[in-house]
């Protein structure tokens, strides 16, 4: 494919993924963005079986709760991402269970007709979407959070997020207090997502912090 103009419209081409020409080749699809770093294996995850897309929480209510909110950190985990259009019983829906958030860094998904028709229909949004927006995470959260399409189970069991560890790296100081979890199969380095030195020295970083050679 060409060379994406931007960040944002770089992002966009996950959606395409159903036109890959091998698609149906494979049962079960992980994505993963450029950022994150698997240090298990993680063959367990390949066993989906529901139409349902498999995501992790974007931390939004933790990241309020310690106090550590800043302007990028809101923009990326809000349900809306600048997508600001509901129906009534959407407006109920996230007023009763304040619906969690995901990260669209890593999805899992089983292969099928629904859910390549999901995906088709989270494009057609888009390109008829007439405002500002939040990557295609803005879309892909509008889409399955509301419609109750998405799940919180299998990979957000082995994934780490640590958006806060990235925002708030210029603050850290004593980086004595920062340990690798090995529980966490996957760890993705979520943050600065225009500013691909700077994340790169930053994982460098921390895998030489905590001593972890791949």
């Amino acid at each position: 494919m060409e060379t994406p103009e931007d960040p944002v419209v770089a992002s966009m081409y996950k959606l395409n993924i159903f036109d890959y020409r091998r698609i149906n080749e494979y049962k079960n699809i992980l994505f993963l963005d450029a950022d994150i770093i698997c240090f298990k294996n993680i063959n367990s995850l390949f066993n989906k079986t529901d139409d349902t897309l498999d995501v992790v929480d974007n931390l939004y209510e933790k990241y309020k709760n310690e106090g550590v909110m800043n302007e990028q950190i809101i923009s990326a985990a809000t349900l809306t991402h600048g997508i600001c259009y509901f129906l009534r019983e959407d407006k109920e829906y996230i007023e009763s269970e304040d619906p969690k958030v995901f990260n669209a860094g890593q999805f899992l998904f089983k292969n099928s007709e629904q859910m390549k028709a999901h995906f088709e229909n989270i494009i057609w949004l888009s390109k008829i979407w007439p405002s500002a927006y939040f990557y295609e995470q803005s879309f892909m959260n509008q889409y399955f959070v509301l419609n109750k399409i998405c799940t919180f189970d299998k990979l957000a069991s082995v994934t780490k997020l640590s958006i806060k560890l990235v925002f708030m790296n210029e603050n850290i100081e004593n980086w004595e207090n920062i340990s690798h979890n090995e529980n966490h199969a996957i760890m993705h380095f979520a943050g600065s997502s225009t500013n691909a030195k700077q994340k790169y020295m930053f994982i460098k970083r921390y895998l030489t912090h905590c001593n972890i050679c791949l």
